[in-house]
């Protein structure tokens, strides 16, 4: 069984929730920026007609003193409210980490300790990895970044956007090394890497001129931390953990929305987990019964897949 290149169970939900994220986030753009254009000039008319017709109950009843300006507004708004978000499912990605592993270490008798908050009150992620006895060699270049959207995230979740003193003092030499380190993809010419967008300027004690390009960067600082910790979570698990994942969230727990009901078997389930979730290279359909039989887990599969079974037959 090759886990060289797997996916854990709370990587993929994250990868999943930031690519649906990264696709609003430039739809939603794309939208407005068109509203933008088409209303220039025209006194809030074009405005006021698409809000009266949004279906929603507050009519056209709003004051609008410029279009250009109310647009600008409300892309800094959601701005802020996206790399706020991205930090929230990162939360529940560290979460959902610890979770797996602390499920994985109860098998043999172990518990999980540590503390999960900084000094701020941030769910801090550097726990998961003195859990997993590794080091943080792998995100040392991008933590900068990491920081400085954590900072902005803050802003955004306490302080209506308004920066921080902490936020204006922060070493913007160290921040350009460490976004420069971002792995990029290359142009479409192939010459040279994307280039990154230009930061906001940042005065203390006033409005953060947030765009949307620094949304989808923040997001992307967010992910590079994300896939270098669920590389950490995989080695930790080794191939039975990853095995006994899949085997929790296809068979073992209530429910789980990639659950299939035409599975014939309970390691047809796990198989299925483990090839198309978690990128886990099998060499033959029976590895997983050999590895939940070592860990003791077998019986349980079985006896959970015929409930399963016996359930759906009764509804």
């Amino acid at each position: 069984m090759d886990i060289s290149r797997a996916n854990s169970e709370p990587f993929l939900a994250f990868h999943r929730a930031r690519e649906a994220m990264d696709r609003t986030i430039k739809v939603t753009t794309g939208a407005l920026v068109d509203v933008q254009r088409r209303a220039k000039n025209d006194n809030g008319t074009l405005i006021k007609e698409l809000v009266s017709k949004a279906g929603e109950p507050w009519g056209d009843r709003f004051t609008l003193k410029s279009s250009s300006e109310t647009l600008e507004e409300t892309l800094r708004h959601l701005s802020g409210l996206w790399i706020a978000q991205i930090f929230s499912l990162f939360h529940l990605y560290v979460d959902e980490a610890i979770g797996e592993l602390s499920r994985w270490r109860a098998i043999g008798g172990q518990t999980l300790s540590g503390r999960r908050t900084d000094d701020e009150g941030n769910l801090s992620f550097h726990s998961i990895y003195s859990m997993v006895g590794a080091t943080k060699e792998g995100i040392a270049q991008f933590l900068p970044a990491f920081r400085y959207f954590e900072l902005i995230r803050n802003c955004a979740a306490h302080r209506g956007l308004i920066a921080s003193p902490a936020l204006a003092a922060f070493n913007l030499e160290e921040l350009d090394a460490s976004l420069a380190s971002l792995p990029r993809r290359a142009t479409p010419t192939g010459t040279r890497r994307t280039p990154l967008p230009a930061l906001p300027a940042i005065t203390p004690g006033r409005v953060i001129p947030l765009m949307p390009r620094h949304s989808v960067l923040g997001t992307y600082v967010c992910y590079s931390v994300a896939a270098d910790i669920n590389r950490k979570l995989v080695e930790a698990l080794g191939v039975a953990g990853l095995v006994y994942m899949a085997a929790q969230h296809s068979v073992l727990s209530d429910g789980h929305p990639a659950r299939s009901a035409v599975h014939k078997n309970p390691q047809e389930a796990i198989n299925t987990f483990l090839n198309d979730r978690f990128r886990v290279k099998l060499e033959s359909n029976s590895e997983c019964i050999r590895e939940l039989k070592r860990i003791g887990k077998w019986h349980v599969v079985v006896d959970k897949f015929k409930q399963n079974s016996l359930m759906r037959i009764a509804t």
